[in-house]
């Protein structure tokens, strides 16, 4: 079971994801060996290479300096290959660098909603997505306390245009899914983790008995 926590960098996901870690009994995924990181990519292809060479190579598609692309290729594309394939591993597995995460980190520029959906073809989508939003200006607020910049070798250009696309395509993957066949909680800015939990318990066992879900 794969419960992806998603949303803009500042939102909280992976203080969350520590805490609902024991709350759960789960196992957040992380990859620190270089081992695991090739094995689990390689694995990630053999069983839908075609998928896995079209979400990958997407790291290219936009315009960018050779660092940038770089970034994008090691430590998003094959780094979440590698986060998502070693996830099924587990009985259940939270995961705060996903396939849907790609959505942000892709695009320099907003994209088409007949865009996002032919690129959510190409994703493996977990079980259970959780969606973490806060008012920009709050969000912006953790970032600059916590001393954290994306990507902070690019240009201030090149920030406000990413901020932008950031923003836009989170809103329409937000606006797209309740009419995707996945289970997903909308967490705002004064939802507890003991509340969140709650939910998920229920998802949870929507996504174990699917033949009495009615949620």
């Amino acid at each position: 079971m794969i419960i992806e926590l998603y949303g803009l960098p500042g939102t909280g996901k992976s203080t969350i994801a520590n805490k609902l870690e024991s709350l759960l009994r789960g196992r957040v995924i992380r990859i620190e060996r270089r081992k695991d990181f090739i094995c689990f990519n390689l694995l990630s292809f053999l069983r839908h290479p075609i998928k896995f060479f079209n979400r990958t190579v997407r790291a290219f598609y936009e315009s960018g300096n050779k660092s940038l692309l770089y970034y994008k290729f090691i430590k998003v594309f094959l780094y979440r290959n590698a986060v998502v394939e070693k996830a099924k591993r587990y009985p259940v597995a939270i995961v705060d660098e996903g396939h849907l995460g790609n959505i942000l980190s892709a695009f320099e520029q907003p994209i088409s909603k007949e865009m996002l959906i032919k690129e959510l073809k190409n994703l493996e989508i977990p079980d259970i997505v959780v969606h973490f939003t806060l008012p920009e200006e709050e969000r912006q607020i953790r970032l600059k306390n916590r001393g954290f910049v994306p990507r902070d070798s690019e240009s201030e250009g090149y920030h406000r245009r990413w901020i932008k696309a950031m923003l836009a395509n989170d809103q329409l993957l937000a606006m797209l899914l309740p009419t995707l066949p996945i289970q997903y909680i909308h967490v705002e800015q004064h939802m507890t983790v003991d509340e969140l939990y709650i939910l998920l318990k229920e998802k949870l066992q929507a996504v174990e008995n699917p033949s009495n879900n009615h949620l």
